[in-house]
């Protein structure tokens, strides 16, 4: 859940399991690999972590360089992480950030706490705390169903079409630009070109307000409405205002790798060139 502190977020969890199963979970490379990541390594014990050890996990097109600030099993692991992202032109961003899990047994289930610090205040900060939030939110689902059914369905959980877009919730800091009041609609950061919002009409700046028929007026409502759209194969109905006008259009949603992080496991430089390629035959095309 976003706290009232836009400085950290908090997703909470009740696991049927044990503290030390779950401990192993999330603080082990073979752990996050069950589960989150889709490669880890480390500079210490990969099976038990302690201070100052230093790790390499890659989630899709992510990378996060994190090292163990506290590590006391079977109850806390706290993490100071770096994670670079690389954006559908290749470029890349860099984001520093405190994760903490708490583990905490009541009864036959374990509690775990995942809480996220050191987010800013400028509003790709408040892009970065809503994707926080959420990507955590879909991984400890993943991680219960990894415990407790033996399934991994994090393909599915993250695999939901995108429009191709850098959006956030339509707060204050946007309010005077766009002319339309906060916390009303999801506020385009960036449409990727040639991307699905882009060939749609939709550009940096619009506010969507809607998607068949549902407003979206927070991060996590839009996320939702694409999620709805799973292997549906057929183009939704955005609504959303430019220069407080409000227009509506027809979005084919992609699965392409460029716009939903899913990529083939290559070097992070070896990625970056083919984004670059691929973004340049776009704008070509």
């Amino acid at each position: 859940m976003l706290s009232e502190d836009k400085r950290h977020t908090v997703n909470v969890i009740h696991l049927e399991s044990t503290p030390e199963e779950v401990w192993k979970m999330i603080a082990t490379v073979a752990g996050s690999n069950a589960y989150l990541s889709d490669f880890g390594s480390t500079t210490g014990d990969p099976d038990w972590p302690k201070a100052g050890d230093k790790f390499r996990f890659t989630y899709g097109d992510i990378e996060n360089e994190t090292v163990c600030l506290e590590s006391q099993f079977p109850h806390l692991y706290k993490l100071a992480d770096s994670y670079v992202s690389i954006l559908s032109n290749g470029d890349t961003v860099e984001y520093k950030l405190q994760t903490t899990f708490t583990i905490e047994p009541i009864g036959p289930f374990v509690m775990l706490t995942v809480e996220v610090e050191g987010y800013g205040n400028q509003p790709q900060d408040m892009w970065l705390r809503e994707c926080m939030e959420t990507g955590w939110r879909r991984s400890l689902i993943n991680l219960k169903c990894v415990l407790e059914l033996g399934l991994d369905l994090r393909f599915n959980l993250f695999g939901y079409p995108r429009l191709g877009v850098t959006n956030t919730g339509h707060s204050e800091l946007y309010a005077a630009e766009t002319g339309m009041p906060a916390g009303k609609g999801n506020y385009i950061m960036q449409a990727f070109p040639q991307g699905p919002a882009y060939r749609a009409g939709l550009r940096s700046g619009d506010v969507i307000l809607s998607v068949n028929g549902t407003e979206v007026n927070a991060y996590k409502e839009l996320v939702i409405a694409l999620s709805r759209q799973y292997n549906k194969r057929k183009p939704i109905k955005v609504v959303y205002a430019r220069d407080q006008q409000v227009h509506e259009t027809e979005v084919d949603l992609s699965y392409d790798e460029r716009f939903t992080g899913f990529v083939d496991a290559q070097s992070k430089e070896e990625l970056q060139r083919l984004k670059r390629e691929r973004s340049q035959d776009k704008e070509g095309a």
